[in-house]
């Protein structure tokens, strides 16, 4: 450890170089001003300071939330492969783009591991989505108006859909 002035003009007690906190032994003070130390309380006070619990609730706010107890994953296993399998789950960890150790964990509890699937069924499924909420509104407008109003728009909509449908089970 060692001594460092703070350019605000706080004098640091003692600055930890690994980058703990940093005791300081003045307030701070406006530029040019003179410097005034903490009382002997003062610095009793900041050491025995403790959190209360709902300082502990807020502090801990935000993140992902704790898995329940069966959940949670807290048993690791070490586990040994030859070359060739484990050359195997290399390639499949590439492949899906996910961690060598979800692949292991997905093939020992699920016996298989589901492939992501490819970015092409990707877009016609979303393009499925935004086609299905486009008929929903044709639908709407067919109580409102009568279905004369949406017809042309409807069946254009239905073989769109239909074709898309097709696609994605020549794919899958």
């Amino acid at each position: 450890m060692r001594r460092r002035r703070d350019l605000v003009g706080r004098v640091p007690i003692l600055a930890c170089v690994r980058g703990a906190s940093i005791g300081f032994a003045s307030r701070k003070t406006a530029a040019g001003a003179e410097v005034q130390p903490y009382t002997a309380e003062e610095r009793r006070s900041f050491m025995n300071r403790t959190h209360t619990e709902e300082d502990n609730a807020k502090r801990r706010q935000g993140g992902r939330p704790r898995l329940p107890d069966g959940e949670k994953r807290d048993r690791p296993v070490k586990v040994y492969f030859d070359r060739a399998n484990y050359s195997k789950l290399v390639r499949r960890s590439r492949r899906s783009g996910r961690p060598l150790s979800e692949i292991v964990y997905e093939l020992a509890v699920n016996g298989y591991v589901r492939e992501a699937l490819p970015q092409d069924v990707v877009h016609a499924l979303r393009a499925l989505s935004g086609m299905a909420n486009n008929l929903n509104q044709l639908a709407h407008l067919g109580h409102i108006h009568g279905p004369a109003h949406i017809a042309e728009e409807n069946s254009r909509l239905s073989k769109e859909i239909s074709g898309l449908i097709v696609r994605l089970n020549e794919q899958l």
